[in-house]
């Protein structure tokens, strides 16, 4: 136990010191040697400055939405060749921050300097904190700790190791932002790559061995070289990149001493870790004689016997078997077999080999093999299980169940009752097979034979019994009615009971082409999108589950022109509000709806409705207040339109500022995007909120006294409130940034 303890603690120390860092600085605000440049932000926002203070914060808020700021606070140089030759190839910074953004335009980044360039590159960007705590960085409070990604300078020059240095940049991108306060940070060396320890092998048999280590860098990977004991090692690694710990040797000649080597493949600019060994381990003698005379026999299409000569006492072996080409794994597929042993579940048609080794208890012997076998075609064994499903008036699917490898079959199918021929009626048949052709309302016999090719059929088995269904009823006594210009109700009698049929529809004395032109659920059925002052002739079939009946028809019908479109008349406007107005006119024939065009006086119509589909009159919104404006409509009469109408002129009334009441206020104005409006009313009020085009964005209705307005989902721009309670109305505007 005394000594386990010494060698713990003498593992610790060594690790100790192979993982100590010759770079692991402070920056130590404030601290006069730290740099920051003279100008390019506003001096107002500089609150912390680390060549005088402990932190280095900015408040871009507090520098103003005009200010357009860049501020850095830069490392004096560090000389990085000490770490390079130390072979700390990685470095990292670290520091505690709050950086919180309103609009993620600005960014902060750790940047690090070329010397070569003689320019600054960057090391990592920093992400904002939650605006849950955008004041914290005023106070330099809830501040998280940034642990920057590894910095790799194993490319790195003479130049730019002696001229290393680090800058921490804030750039607001001419945002107004909030602000950020950073602590003094601190950038260390990262150790690069140390050698194995503690090499080691275990489970040493006549051929392999499991061959450990303890690893000192959390390494995943390695180099492995395995030589004869004594032998000078080539650093050619035997096994390269191996990812396990212990690694499994395998083989290894019985009875032979070895020497192993191993180093560690790092990574991520910290290379590989030097070899160390060797360890030195001994294969011990075969315990097991190997099996001779292996042998094969009663060879069928899914078996075997497999059997061989033990030339020593084990009473149990290993078999690996494999189809012809594949490379034995050394791994047993039937362990634990005796002598014969009968392989089962092979495939037809199949060449195999087997291979076999002696399991003597204390170890197994060598694997003995190949021994090389072929499988022969199986039976062709009859099918069973015949049945019939999905039957129509003409067909029916028919099944089996297959008991051998066959992939086609051969059919009989005769009247139910009679004998059915010699030969088959349908060859090459597939499992199910569509019986197509049969007659309505009639059963019928069927039989099924397996072919397995190369002449090789199976008797012929059934027969199963089926009936067709009975016949699809066509449809009579077609008609036409509500015949329109552009539509007509088509209807029929159904004479059985099918709920769906098919129309082919057909300009008159023209052939029909037996495709339908419009599958349908009802009866009548309106048809739709025909032409006007147009002759036609239409088809029906029923439609029966699987079968449909013949066609029925034709009947002829004509559509008659198309109507005529009356004008409106007499266009006007009224209740004009400086947002809105309501627009009426005189209808002149029958129409139900209308399209309105509404511009600016003086513009070009389209011809384009901006209001479609409208009833009379029609309420016009989001108007700009003090506006000339113009509207022309035209009447909707089915598929065809009444000409354009107008245009009829109004002015929108100009929005005028109106007293607040006398406790009524909005605050923080200007703002970004929550505000609370305050009132000294005493009933229910109805608040309104209108963009700078009188578009309404948000409403309220009620009696408190206080509320929140919420426009965070609304762009920055200038927004009009309206408060009315009573007859009395009040405006105040909000500015949004």
């Amino acid at each position: 136990m005394t000594k386990n303890i010494l060698f713990s603690a003498l593992s610790l120390i060594l690790t100790l010191d192979l993982t100590a860092q010759t770079l692991n600085q402070a920056a130590n605000w404030p601290n006069s040697n730290w740099t920051v440049p003279a100008n390019g932000y506003n001096p107002s926002g500089f609150t912390k400055d680390p060549r005088s203070t402990s932190q280095f914060s900015f408040d871009d808020d507090g520098a103003g939405l005009a200010s357009i700021d860049n501020i850095w606070a830069a490392s004096p140089t560090i000389d990085l060749t000490a770490t390079f030759n130390a072979n700390e190839r990685s470095l990292e910074a670290s520091f505690a921050i709050i950086f919180t953004s309103n609009t993620n335009a600005d960014n902060i980044q750790l940047q690090y300097f070329d010397a070569d360039l003689a320019q600054w590159f960057l090391w990592e960007a920093l992400t904002p904190d939650p605006l849950a705590a955008f004041d914290a960085y005023r106070t330099c409070t809830s501040q998280n700790q940034f642990n920057s990604a590894a910095l790799d300078i194993s490319g790195f020059t003479a130049t730019q190791l002696s001229g290393f240095k680090y800058r921490i940049n804030y750039n607001d991108n001419g945002g107004w932002e909030y602000g950020y306060c950073i602590n003094s940070p601190t950038i260390r060396s990262i150790v690069s790559c140390i050698k194995p320890s503690a090499l080691g092998a275990s489970n040493v048999t006549s051929t392999s061995a499991d061959l450990g280590w303890t690893e000192n860098n959390g390494a995943g990977a390695w180099d492995l070289e395995l030589v004869a004991s004594g032998a000078s090692p080539t650093g050619t690694p035997s096994a390269a990149n191996i990812s396990t710990n212990p690694y499994s040797a395998t083989g290894l000649t019985p009875s032979t001493a070895y020497d192993f080597y191993v180093r560690a493949k790092c990574g991520g600019g910290n290379g590989d870790s030097g070899w160390e060994g060797p360890f030195t381990f001994t294969t011990t003698a075969p315990p097991c004689a190997d099996p001779s005379a292996l042998m094969t026999s009663n060879i069928t299409h899914d078996q075997a016997e497999l059997s061989w000569t033990e030339n020593g006492s084990a009473t149990i072996w290993d078999i690996e078997l494999i189809t012809i080409g594949s490379t034995p794994s050394g791994s047993p597929t039937n362990p634990g077999t005796s002598n014969p042993f009968s392989a089962t579940g092979l495939s037809p048609n199949t060449g195999y080999e087997f291979y076999v080794r002696a399991d003597c208890g204390n170890g197994t012997s060598d694997w003995i093999g190949p021994m090389t076998f072929q499988t022969v075609s199986p039976p062709c064994n009859d099918p069973s299980d015949l049945g019939a499903n999905n039957m129509t008036s003409d067909g029916a699917e028919l099944f089996w169940t297959e008991n051998g490898t066959a992939g086609v079959w051969n059919l009989k199918i005769v009247a139910a009752g009679s004998t059915p021929p010699v030969a088959p009626s349908i060859t090459g048949a597939s499992n199910p097979h569509v019986a197509s052709g049969l007659s309505s309302s009639t059963a019928y016999d069927f039989y099924v034979q397996s072919d397995c090719g190369n002449g090789d059929t199976s008797n012929f088995i059934g027969p199963f019994t089926f009936t067709t269904l009975a016949g699809c009823d066509a449809p009579s006594d077609l008609g036409a009615t509500n015949i329109f210009s552009n539509s007509a109700e088509l209807f029929w009698t159904e004479n059985g009971t099918s709920t769906a049929w098919e129309i082919e529809l057909i300009p008159a004395f023209t052939s029909p082409s037996g495709v339908a032109t419009a599958s349908v659920g009802t009866n009548p059925y309106q048809y739709t999108n025909l032409t006007s002052s147009t002759s036609y002739d239409y088809y029906v079939r029923a439609m029966c589950g699987q079968s449909e009946s013949s066609w029925t028809g034709p009947f002829n019908f004509i559509t008659p022109p198309t109507p005529n479109c009356v004008d409106p008349s007499d266009l006007g406007a009224t209740n004009i509000g400086d947002l809105d107005a309501t627009l009426f006119w005189t209808e002149n024939g029958q129409a139900t709806m209308w399209d309105i065009e509404v511009l600016t006086s003086g513009s070009t119509p389209t011809g384009t409705p901006t209001i479609p589909n409208t009833t009379n009159p029609s309420q016009a919104s989001g108007l700009t207040p003090g506006q000339a404006y113009e509207f022309y409509v035209r009447s909707i009469c089915g598929g065809v339109t009444s000409n354009w109408v107008g245009p009829f002129e109004f002015n929108t009334t100009a929005m005028l500022e109106e007293p607040e009441f006398e406790t009524f206020r909005i605050y923080p104005n200007p703002g970004k995007g929550k505000y609370y409006l305050e009132g000294n009313w005493e009933e229910s009020v109805n608040i309104r909120i209108f963009d700078s085009r009188g578009t309404l964005v948000k409403a309220y209705t009620t009696s408190q006294k206080k509320i929140l307005l919420n426009l965070e989902e609304s762009g920055s721009g200038v927004y009009l409130v309206t408060v009315k309670t009573g007859s009395a109305v009040s405006r105040h505007r909000i500015i949004q940034r």
